[in-house]
């Protein structure tokens, strides 16, 4: 029953180090971004579409702020002694002209056209976190309404003839100025976002640029994307690589390649033509160099992205790249031993449109923004740790209570005095004769014979251990375990799970983490483990040669890409084989109870 779970706790293991939820939501990456300011969550909703003809609008209404809307509430859902004399045509005008008001350049509010009026329930923007406590602010995440129902409406406000130069948009507004009401909104031009989830509290304006959307430009500084830079590169300095990472938006990858776009959209034969062009074009204009000397580093994986509401998120397989509105993400990857002490990224890719490049420099102790420009292109990172932040794996020593020690010197000595009255003997026979020489030679047989049985007994012996030496023998394990999934060629995680796992356990395990990770880097990023936790091990009834702990424990990975990153917490219950093999601990059998999400 034993070692053939391994494999099972292994493939959890690899999911945990390597996927995490990449695998469960393959189109999608939620960037861990907390929102202190809710306004996706806000009671009202708004979301602007900018298109040619004109700008589609959807909105949800809170039940409780149906007041304010009242003209795009139907007639019919009035009750007849309160309904309104006025036609809903009537009542949609005025809802343009006093209500959520569009103008063009010239002053005039758009007219507006309602495509669907319904009841519903809220769409849920929700974050995962919403209504708890922020550990790091200890503010209380904003939620939505505990009351989710909603009017739905879709409005489409037409441009009279050309398309305008400005749009300002307006919420129902009181005798202040200000906003009558908590309405949240988000703007888009075709497919890009112009905002992330800001709140709409009074006018603002927004200069348009038909020809590239990704310079239209709100005159509210707050009312920007989550990312905003047309080209950015990344140097990630890990312990057992360096790993360097370049976002630029399609329409840039498109010209730097000589690509020309017959539409706007490229189909995925399309797209894949131009990442795989853009993969040598890029590499060329930002040569790495490790340690002064210059890196040819492998290039590991690219994807398509989108901007969303909490950060990047994977475009999914097949589906159509906008060249104005989705960003191309390479990765390259250089393997290392141990932290350098220095590497850097020169970067040659500027030009009238990009005079300036955001570049991060990304080690444990956090993100480093060095804007490039021609003047200055290098992103350098310097290793400035006193104390090497990524533990190595090492043997873990079994604690010697001395009176093994004290039996192998008694046995070796009596060994050596016999070896010596051996010799003594042999020499002196003629006079002494050869039982001086027999004797010596069963003392120094059965001396050092001794001496090395009770070495090897004492390399193997299971010492008592306290309750919690057991919580920290199985955390030591499991750490080394994780430790050695971070290296990255098969000989170093090989050699790094020797030291932890033995027998047919150690085989079992190399073979599936090199199985999980030709599958999953494909399309994923390798998570490095950040906390390991053994809340409870419980020693179980003896196993022959060795302990059965089961062992309850949580761990923590963070994976980073493109300057975001991604934490998530499992948390396991299993049956560990533990037993001394020639003096160290090492697991020689698994068997997982239970696996469960926490985060």
């Amino acid at each position: 029953m034993g070692r053939s779970k391994v494999l099972f706790l292994i493939r959890y293991a690899c999911l945990l180090l390597v996927v995490f939820t990449f695998v469960s939501v393959p189109s999608i990456s939620r960037a861990d971004l907390v929102n202190l300011g809710g306004a996706e969550v806000a009671p009202n909703i708004a979301e602007f579409h900018i298109n040619d003809d004109g700008v589609r609008v959807v909105l949800e209404v809170f039940i409780g702020d149906l007041p304010r809307f009242l003209d795009l509430v139907p007639a019919d859902w009035i009750p007849e002694s309160r309904r309104p004399s006025r036609s809903d045509r009537e009542r949609l005008n005025d809802f343009a002209q006093n209500g959520l008001v569009i103008r063009t350049d010239d002053g005039e509010a758009l007219q507006v056209a309602a495509l669907t009026i319904e009841r519903r329930l809220r769409i849920d923007r929700a974050a995962p976190d919403a209504g708890q406590i922020d550990p790091l602010s200890g503010r209380t995440l904003p939620a939505p309404p505990d009351d989710q129902r909603v009017l739905y409406a879709e409005l489409f406000y037409a441009f009279d003839n050309d398309r305008p130069g400005t749009l300002t948009f307006s919420p129902p507004l009181l005798q202040d100025g200000m906003s009558a009401l908590s309405l949240g909104m988000i703007a888009y031009q075709g497919a890009l976002p112009l905002t992330a989830f800001r709140f709409l509290s009074a006018p603002v304006t927004l200069t348009l640029d038909w020809d590239d959307p990704w310079n239209s430009r709100f005159d509210n500084p707050n009312l920007v994307r989550h990312h905003r830079n047309s080209r950015m590169v990344f140097l990630y300095a890990e312990p057992y690589e360096i790993r360097q990472e370049a976002l630029v938006r399609v329409r840039d990858a498109a010209e730097l390649v000589g690509l020309e776009a017959s539409t706007t959209r490229l189909e995925a034969e399309e797209a894949q033509a131009l990442a795989e062009a853009a993969v040598d074009e890029i590499a060329a204009r930002s040569r790495l160099t490790i340690e002064g000397q210059l890196a040819t580093p492998d290039f590991d994986r690219g994807a398509f992205l989108r901007i969303g509401m909490r950060g990047l998120e994977f475009l999914g397989p097949g589906e159509t790249v906008d060249v104005d509105a989705h960003i191309l993400g390479l990765i390259w990857s250089a393997p290392v031993d141990g932290l350098p002490m220095q590497a850097q990224i020169e970067w040659d890719w500027f030009d009238e449109t990009v005079p300036e490049v955001a570049a991060y420099s990304i080690d444990a102790a956090g993100p480093f923004l060095s804007p490039l420009t021609q003047d200055d292109p290098v992103l350098l990172w310097k290793n400035h740790f006193k104390v090497d932040p990524h533990p190595d794996v090492a043997a873990i020593r079994i604690d010697d209570d001395g009176l093994p020690s004290v039996l192998v010197y008694v046995l070796a000595g009596i060994g050596l005095c016999g070896a010596g009255l051996a010799v003594f003997g042999f020499v002196r026979s003629q006079t002494i004769g050869r039982m001086p020489t027999y004797a010596g030679f069963v003392l120094a047989v059965t001396g050092l014979t001794g001496a090395a049985f009770a070495i090897n007994q004492g390399a193997n012996r299971i010492p008592d251990l306290a309750p919690d030496e057991l919580g920290a023998l199985s955390e030591d394990l499991l750490n080394n375990v994780y430790r050695a999934f971070a290296f990255r060629t098969e000989a170093q995680v090989y050699d790094r799970l020797a030291l932890t796992l033995h027998g047919d356990a150690l085989e079992q395990v190399y073979l599936a983490q090199r199985e999980a990770l030709r599958i999953d880097r494909a399309g994923g990023a390798v998570a490095r483990v950040t906390e390991l936790d053994v809340r409870e091990v419980t020693l179980q009834p003896a196993e022959p040669g060795g302990l059965r702990l089961q062992t309850d424990w949580t761990v923590t990975g963070r994976v980073g890409h493109w300057g975001h990153a991604h934490s998530r917490t499992n948390a396991y219950l299993a049956d560990l084989v533990v037993a001394p093999v020639d003096g160290s601990w090492k697991i020689l059998d698994f068997d997982v109870l239970r696996e469960d999400r926490l985060q």
